[in-house]
């Protein structure tokens, strides 16, 4: 006959409690989840109607409908090399994105959850239209100081740029150099959608020639991260040359659920930082809710907590 234990009893007991605790709060959750679909569209149905309330009445059902179907978005801003794809490595749990080469060529990835039509690790790579190419070859042909017609032009002017160019120019430089390297492979291809693998997805990102002639990037990753429905934006970084990438960005600021602006332990919060962060400041709802956060990075650097404290004051 096995002797009663009054501990096994109140370990049952205990055990018991805790899942009718974790029943109890999953339920409350769920009734708090209703709840605020149901608030955000009746508010949404109500102000639609009067005039000056459209955008905000379009914005909220966009928030109930991405609740509802539980999708996510947090949005990674920050100066290139301020170590932002190493961010979101270690938030995957596993080197994913590999580092951009230069901040001319870096592209706007999203990593999102699998679904049938998107199996695990891999990528829907868009690449540029030629009206967009030719828009960016033309900016960097003029910031040295060369009007170009059309991007076979600027591939016949590409093999001949100057060998000595001031030290603001070499951005300009390395992303005309990639162009001349990836054009006669990509010429034909413009504006088309490439599904890849994992390996291809990376050329697309570290390889200036390949780059350079990228739009944006869908890679889908299964891990904790995207099984909870985020997607995770990695954006160029905030000193990038291209119009397009700042337009973009300030899209995501507006419609992303969580913002983490990364900067750099040894050059935290520099020009660029700054910059970025004015021009934010104009944005209409950028500090909604206070959503974004700021994650210095590397701050482990720091000899004390006086050197820590020094670097965010710079």
């Amino acid at each position: 006959m096995t002797e009663f234990d009054p501990a096994m009893l109140e370990k049952d007991d205990q055990q018991q409690e805790e899942q009718e605790q974790q029943a109890y709060s999953m339920e409350v959750a769920s009734f708090d989840e209703v709840a605020v679909l149901e608030r955000a569209n009746r508010t949404a149905e109500v102000i639609d109607p009067i005039k000056g309330f459209a955008e905000t009445a379009a914005y909220l059902k966009r928030k109930a409908g991405r609740l509802e179907g539980q999708e996510f978005t947090i949005a990674l801003f920050g100066a290139f090399s301020a170590g932002k794809s190493s961010f979101s490595n270690a938030l995957m749990g596993e080197t994913v994105l590999p580092v951009s080469p230069n901040p001319t060529t870096a592209t706007i990835n999203r990593i999102r959850p699998v679904s049938e039509q998107h199996p695990h690790e891999t990528a829907d790579v868009r690449l540029k239209t030629r009206t967009q190419m030719t828009e960016d070859v033309q900016n960097s042909f003029q910031a040295l100081g060369v009007q170009v017609t059309s991007l076979e032009d600027a591939f016949d002017k590409s093999s001949k740029l100057p060998e000595n160019t001031p030290t603001e120019q070499q951005v300009h430089k390395s992303f005309i150099t990639a162009f001349n390297k990836g054009y006669p492979d990509f010429k034909d291809r413009l504006g088309e959608t490439l599904r890849t693998n994992r390996e291809e997805f990376g050329l697309y990102v570290a390889k200036e020639e390949k780059s350079c002639f990228v739009d944006e990037i869908d890679f889908y990753y299964d891990c904790e991260l995207t099984r909870n429905g985020v997607t995770l934006v990695d954006t160029p970084g905030a000193d990038s040359i291209n119009a397009r990438h700042t337009n973009v960005a300030f899209e995501y600021i507006r419609n992303a659920d969580a913002i983490l602006f990364i900067t750099y332990y040894n050059h935290a919060f520099a020009r660029a930082d700054r910059e970025f962060l004015i021009q934010l400041g104009r944005v209409k709802d950028a500090f909604e809710m206070d959503k974004m956060f700021f994650v210095v990075n590397a701050i482990d650097l720091a000899n004390d907590e006086e050197e820590k404290i020094q670097s965010l004051r710079m």
